[in-house]
C-alpha cells in the first residue's frame, strides 16, 4: 500500500468545534464582570475553589451600567 495515511487531528477537532459554536464574524457581547478585581480577590485569599465564595462577595465584581456604557 502506497501513500500517506491522514490521521485526524485532535487539535484540529478542538478548532473545528469551537468555530460552530462561536462565530468570529460577530462581536460578541461584554463580559460585565471584572476579572481582574476578582483574579486579585482569589489570590488575597488563596481560594482554590471559586464555587465556594458566596454569591454577596460575587456581586462586588459585577460592573455598573455606566461602567459597562463606557467600556463599549
Amino acid at each position: 500500500m502506497f501513500g500517506q495515511k491522514n490521521y485526524p487531528d485532535p487539535h484540529q477537532e478542538i478548532v473545528d468545534r469551537f468555530l460552530e459554536e462561536h462565530t468570529p464574524y460577530e462581536s460578541s457581547k461584554p463580559l460585565c464582570f471584572d476579572l481582574r478585581k476578582y483574579s486579585q480577590y482569589i489570590r488575597e485569599h488563596n481560594i482554590t475553589d471559586p464555587t465556594a465564595i458566596p454569591d454577596e462577595v460575587l456581586d462586588q465584581f459585577v460592573l455598573d451600567e455606566g461602567i459597562q456604557a463606557a467600556a463599549r
